[in-house]
């Protein structure tokens, strides 16, 4: 996550069509998660906050596009809707693929792991 979130953070300062430097994604990336260990080090609450504020962050961002969405489709845009299943790939992999990225952008099973261990004891 660290290496996404550093590419995306680089890639405004580089022309379009330059490739970003793997050394300059890598120690952001390293930078980001030495400053997220040290904020962590230093206070859970702060970073309990920080952790709500991009939840709501997230909320907000999803509740946007559902709700843009909506507004675009029930406007009578659908046109994307003629022939939905043109120009799809059925075959194992992919569909595998599909799904392991599904997962891997929602990471819910990844944090509740840590959560359930603080839950247990909170000031431990």
């Amino acid at each position: 996550m660290a290496l996404t979130f550093s590419k995306y953070v680089i890639s405004p300062f580089f022309p379009m069509g330059c490739e970003v430097p793997d050394a300059a994604i890598r120690l952001v990336a390293g930078g980001t998660i030495i400053f997220l260990t040290w904020l962590n080090c230093y206070s859970v609450r702060v970073t309990t906050r920080l952790q709500n504020a991009y939840l709501v962050a997230k909320v907000g961002g999803l509740l946007t596009v559902i709700l843009a969405g909506s507004v675009y489709l029930f406007s009578g845009n659908y046109e994307n809707f003629s022939n939905p299943w043109e120009n799809t790939q059925t075959d194992p992999g992919s569909i595998a693929v599909s799904f392991y990225s599904g997962i891997f952008s929602y990471a819910g099973w990844n944090y509740l792991n840590f959560m359930t261990e603080e839950l247990k004891d909170p000031y431990k």
